[in-house]
């Protein structure tokens, strides 16, 4: 049985938070309005000061703008956003620690609250087969505005733990990568938890419970 190791990917791979990036390369390219921007910006910044716990209704209301937009082109962008943008800023450490462990022969996975079309476009270019992520409703090809299913907190560790029993891995003998408070249940069910560019919130819990910290430059 192969070993697992599961990467988060906002702080962890991707320096920031790619869907921040992401509304930023939309308003540049005209596809959402100013105020918009600034509203969603608003609440990025609550949520890193950790003001904000749960993302959905924000999450909501920002995938509101692709109510009506065909499947492909919201594809497209994604695809010229990461190549643009999003590529320079993983960090090279991740690019080391994944050819590692690949190297030893383990099973690399990513877990984000970050929507289907981002981290597509990641797995892509990791080559990684397996993802769970935030997934978005589409009816006929086109987007509905709506969110399918959120992946945050201890849901995201529910569906994780579920997906690793379909696929008859073992987390008895898995790593985890994760940066924010909100990882902190993922990195609780692995046999290996590191702490990676950890928040505060994080850094105090992972130097309680003694899991090892890395901080990427």
């Amino acid at each position: 049985m192969k070993e697992l190791v599961i990467f988060d990917i906002d702080g962890t791979i991707v320096r920031g938070q790619s869907q921040r990036l992401f509304l930023k390369y939309l308003l540049s390219v005209h596809k959402i309005k100013l105020y918009f921007y600034l509203k969603l910006m608003v609440w990025f910044v609550l949520y890193k000061l950790g003001l904000v716990k749960d993302p959905k209704k924000t999450m909501e209301y920002a995938f509101s703008f692709l109510k009506g937009k065909p499947v492909e082109e919201i594809a497209d962008l994604a695809h010229d956003f990461f190549e643009k943008i999003l590529k320079e800023n993983i960090y090279s450490d991740v690019l080391d620690i994944i050819k590692e462990h690949r190297s030893l022969g383990r099973e690399v996975m990513l877990v984000s609250n970050a929507a289907e079309p981002i981290v597509k476009e990641i797995s892509i270019y990791f080559n990684i087969a397996q993802y769970i992520c935030t997934t978005l409703e589409i009816k006929d090809g086109f987007y509905t505005g709506k969110i399918e299913d959120i992946m945050y907190g201890d849901h995201k560790t529910d569906v994780i733990e579920q997906f690793v029993k379909v696929h008859d891995w073992n987390l008895n003998t898995a790593w985890a990568y994760g940066d924010h408070l909100s990882d902190q249940s993922l990195l609780s069910i692995v046999k290996h938890p590191v702490a990676t560019n950890p928040s505060s919130s994080l850094s105090k819990i992972a130097h309680k419970k003694h899991w090892p910290i890395l901080v990427f430059k």
